[in-house]
C-alpha cells in the first residue's frame, strides 16, 4: 500500500507522461560534452545523419581532433551532454580540393559478389550510387 502511494505522489509531481523531446543542432553546439565517468571529452560540434536514419553527435577535443557518439550512446542533455563512453575517432577533414574517390572495388568472392565502397569499406547496395555509410559517390 506504502509503494501505491509513492509513485502516485511521484506521478504527481513529474505529471503525464509526454513525447520524447526534441534538439535542433544549434541548441547542442557548444555544449560540454562529458563521458559518464565524469571525464569531460570537449564541445558538441554538430549533429549529422546518414541516409540510413542513424545520427551522429561530433565532439571537438580540447586537442582539436574529433570523435563522434551514435546519438543512441547519449544519456542526458542538459547544461552538459552525456555519453556512455563508446566515442569512434573521426578521420582528419581532407584538404580543400577534393580528389576523386576511388572507384568500388570487389570483395573477396563468396557466393556472390559484394560491391564495397573503396573510401570506407562498407558493403553497398546493388545498383548503389552513393555509400550509404560514409557518403561517397559510387563510380
Amino acid at each position: 500500500m506504502r509503494r501505491s502511494k509513492t509513485i502516485n505522489k511521484v506521478r504527481q509531481e513529474i505529471g503525464p507522461m509526454s513525447s520524447p523531446k526534441y534538439y535542433r543542432n544549434g541548441e547542442l553546439q557548444g555544449k560540454t560534452v562529458i563521458e559518464t565517468t565524469g571525464n569531460r571529452l570537449g564541445k558538441a560540434k554538430e549533429i549529422a545523419l546518414s541516409l540510413d536514419g542513424s545520427t551522429m553527435l561530433f565532439v571537438e577535443k580540447d586537442d582539436g581532433s574529433e570523435v563522434q557518439f551514435q546519438t543512441s550512446k547519449l544519456i542526458a542533455i542538459g547544461e552538459f551532454i552525456v555519453v556512455r563512453s563508446e566515442a569512434v575517432p573521426v578521420p582528419p577533414v581532407p584538404s580543400a580540393v577534393p580528389s576523386p574517390s576511388p572507384a568500388p572495388t570487389m570483395a573477396p568472392a563468396a557466393a556472390t559478389p559484394t560491391m564495397v565502397c573503396a573510401s570506407c569499406g562498407a558493403p553497398l547496395k546493388p545498383g548503389a550510387r552513393f555509400c550509404t555509410k560514409c557518403g561517397s559517390r559510387v563510380l
